[in-house]
């Protein structure tokens, strides 16, 4: 039961009969408030959009409106919809075609309010049975062109309302400021979040659940990555191994990997030579990122590649077809914006392929997040605080009549728990933030550790299977390793260390210097990580005699650094690395480090038309006289 200050919430079940695969066979309208419909691809949108009622289905993202038009416009889709389907969205479209489908009578923009209406007024003397998909950000402008107590509102997906609320607070503002002017309205998912969790103006609505009596189980094939980025056992060389094993015929299928990182896509269409005859990406036409080698923005109505990269566009709600796809997730532990929540993000996931014969089993490479040492009662403590003076900082705010200063403070201090209404100019407090902040925090600390990963996937009915994706030894690792053989066996003075020697200082210019003073035996304790074996090198420099008066010296050789000199940021890091080189020290230069010896001023001009960071150098804070 769900508490609310209404009281406690009604909760209902209704069982699906066994046999029925989709709800539309045994439901022909959706219930009012709550409905988590059990599982991805049940047929809940098809009952909204095949019904005899007038609907308006809000939903996040415009890929979900061109999936379900192309269906319904689509000969080899049996022109899935019996009712013209029309999309309104913010912004220009860049797809007027989809698999030879015409969408520019079925996308509308909303940006002007008068086109829209006509556009709006034309659709509905046109069919009997109005179906309109909107975006949640632009139902407020459907709204002001419709008489809604004429209509039934279905927001899909409504469990992204809270889980995307950091940076589409507004979107999820006007759908729940609106919802109910309509004669009925449904909220659906099939993945629901915890109750904890739930939006707080849904509390005391009915919660209707479906229940399906012959679930298959899934198996979760789980590989932890050790390394680092594009490194052996990296999250980067994971899925560069498994797309060789694709595109060389191992496996037969086609790969679609989930994962909502451009960088990383880009990376593996480099790395393993894709084009567009052999991959697919599908990705928001709001990222205006461009693809490596010569692939363009993809549909999830596109025809399957051998090789097809998903982002969270098309996370929720998207059918895509291929019989023989494979569902292969990813979340690097280093990018909060890939770190999936198994009980909604990763169940979203596994049913995202409507038709494909290997639904049983799905991969999930990934690896865990780092020095993530709060507990949730310790985060919940710490964004208190931040509430408590951010409230403060507003209230003296308040007391100015002045709504421009409203404005200007509001862009300075740059609210986490506060957002500026456009329209009155009001500042307000927004409790769902810290919510969400939370939630985010707890599943920052579900990916680290393995034995968290387990129990999650376990929580929500899933069979597990783990692997340590294998990385062999590094080469870092191997070069040591060879030299300490090399060592033993012949003596340093040897020609065979000689030569490797110089193979491995052209590699790794500090490793001499680490087998000198930290021994091999050292270097082993360390596992041979080169970041750990470079910081006990730096910290064994910086206890030496006269460190920084050798850097200050150096850096005094250097005429472009004088008192009133301005030098680009960039040089200053030039400046910098080469005199680390000089000195043997391996640590990773910065322009901040020249702070350790001039007093510096940063600002940013111009140059060339391209603002630029420049350093205006002060006084020598070492004395060298």
């Amino acid at each position: 039961m769900t508490d609310s200050g209404e009281g406690k919430a009604e909760e209902k079940a209704f069982s699906v009969p066994i046999g029925v695969a989709h709800l539309s066979e045994c439901m022909s309208e959706l219930p009012q408030g709550i409905f988590h419909k059990g599982r991805t691809g049940g047929g809940g949108t098809t009952i909204a959009l095949t019904n005899n009622k007038p609907t308006i289905i809000a939903v996040p993202l415009v890929e979900l409106i061109i999936n379900k038009i192309v269906q319904s416009t689509s000969e080899e889709k049996k022109y899935l919809y019996p009712h013209k389907i029309i999309g309104i969205y913010f912004g220009s479209h860049e797809k007027k075609q989809v698999k030879g489908q015409n969408l520019i009578d079925h996308m509308f923009d909303n940006q002007n309010a008068s086109d829209l209406a006509n556009n709006l007024s034309l659709y509905l003397k046109e069919v009997p049975v109005p179906k309109i998909m909107v975006t949640y950000d632009s139902l407020r402008k459907v709204i002001d062109c419709i008489n809604t107590d004429h209509y039934h509102l279905l927001v899909d997906e409504y469990h992204l309302l809270f889980t995307e609320y950091c940076y589409r607070g507004k979107a999820t503002r006007i759908v729940m400021d609106n919802f109910k002017k309509f004669a009925t309205y449904t909220f659906m998912t099939s993945t629901p979040l915890p109750g904890k969790y739930l939006l707080p103006k849904l509390k005391g609505e009915l919660v209707t659940t479906a229940i399906w009596p012959d679930s298959e189980r899934v198996t979760i094939r789980s590989f932890i990555c050790t390394g680092a980025g594009t490194k052996e056992g990296g999250i980067n060389d994971a899925i560069s191994r498994s797309i060789g094993n694709f595109l060389s015929g191992r496996y037969e299928t086609n790969a679609y990997f989930f994962v909502n990182s451009i960088d990383i896509i880009n990376d593996m269409i480099l790395d393993c030579n894709l084009n567009s005859d052999n991959c697919r990406v599908v990705y928001s036409k709001s990222n205006n990122k461009k693809l490596k080698g010569g692939i363009q923005r993809g549909s999830t109505m596109d025809d399957p590649k051998k090789i097809n990269f998903i982002t969270a566009a098309s996370f929720d709600g998207a059918d895509i077809y291929d019989e023989e796809g494979r569902v292969i997730i990813v979340s690097d532990g280093e990018l909060a914006h890939t770190l999936l929540d198994i009980s909604t993000r990763v169940q979203q996931i596994a049913g995202r392929i409507r038709d494909t014969k290997h639904y049983k089993t799905i991969d999930h490479i990934y690896s865990l997040t780092r020095n993530h040492k709060l507990t949730e009662d310790g985060m919940e403590i710490k964004i208190s605080n931040s509430e408590d003076a951010e409230k403060e900082f507003f209230r003296n705010v308040r007391f100015s009549p002045d709504v421009k200063y409203h404005r200007e403070s509001f862009k300075l201090k740059k609210p986490k728990y506060h957002y500026l209404d456009s329209r009155t100019n009001e500042i307000i407090y927004d409790p769902l933030r810290k919510m969400v902040e939370l939630f985010h925090h707890n599943l920052a600390n579900t990916y680290e550790s393995y034995e968290n990963i387990i129990k999650e996937h376990a929580k929500y009915g899933y069979d597990f299977e783990g692997y340590l994706q294998d990385k062999g030894p590094s080469d870092f690792e191997a070069t040591v390793r060879n030299l300490e053989y090399y060592d033993e066996k012949y003596g340093y003075s040897s020609p065979f260390y000689e030569g490797l020697e110089s193979s491995a200082k052209e590699r790794y210019p500090f490793i001499m210097e680490a087998i000198e003073r930290i021994k091999y035996a050292g270097i082993a304790k360390m596992n041979y990580r080169q970041d750990k074996v470079k910081e006990k090198l730096d910290r064994m420099n910086k206890k030496a005699p006269n460190f920084d008066v050798k850097v200050a010296e150096l850096l005094n050789d250097y005429k472009e650094l004088y008192n009133g000199a301005m030098i680009l940021a960039k040089r200053a890091k030039e400046i910098i690395s080469e005199v680390y080189r000089e000195l043997g020290i391996t640590k990773k230069a910065t322009a901040n480090h020249l702070n350790d010896y001039y007093h510096i001023t940063a600002n940013t001009k111009r140059l060339g038309g391209k603002p630029d960071r420049v350093l205006c150098i002060g006084e020598a804070k070492f004395n060298l006289d």
